[in-house]
This record gives structure tokens, sequence and C-alpha cells, in this order.
């Protein structure tokens, strides 16, 4: 399940207010979850293509080629990585 699966799901119950468990604070506690664990990496157009480029249609790209990549365009080592592992997390910004 994703999050915003997650958080359909959630939004759909009618919890009951007395043991003190809202949808509103479930979703607060998922929104905190995906913060930590899965942040929205921002790359440009340009960066993305490279990215998308090289991890997918490229033999032998590996982690070293991602950092070096990462350098050569101010993209920190913890946002690639997670590019690298969850894609999905990547947004497209203008440059």
């Amino acid at each position: 399940m994703k999050f915003d699966e997650a958080l359909e799901d959630i939004s759909a119950l009618s919890l009951n207010e007395t043991v003190g468990l809202s949808p509103k604070v479930v979703n607060t506690i998922i929104n905190k979850l995906r913060e930590e664990y899965t942040p929205t990496i921002k790359m440009t157009e340009k960066q993305h293509n490279i990215f998308v480029n090289w991890k997918y249609h490229t033999v032998g790209w590996n982690m070293t080629n991602c950092a070096e990549w990462a350098r050569d365009e101010n993209i920190t080592a913890n946002n690639a990585m997670q590019a690298w592992l969850h894609p999905e997390t990547i947004k497209v910004v203008d440059e």
C-alpha cells in the first residue's frame, strides 16, 4: 500500500472519536512519516532526464555513477540515493 492509498482508506473510515483517533490525526501521522521516509526530491527537467536515461537505459550505471551525477548537478547525496531507490518521489521543477 502506498501513502496516498492509506490516506484515502483512513479518510473513508468512521473512527470512534472516543478513542481519540480521528482521520485527521491519522492523516497528520502518515504525512509526517511521508516527509521523513519519502521526501519529495526536486530536480530540474534536465537533471531528471539525465537521471532517467542513466538509471533505466545505461548498462552498468551504479551508485558510484549516481553519486558523481549528483555532485555534478548539485544534488545532495541523500537526495540522489532517495531518487535512486524511490524515483516516484521525484518532482520536476522549473530551473
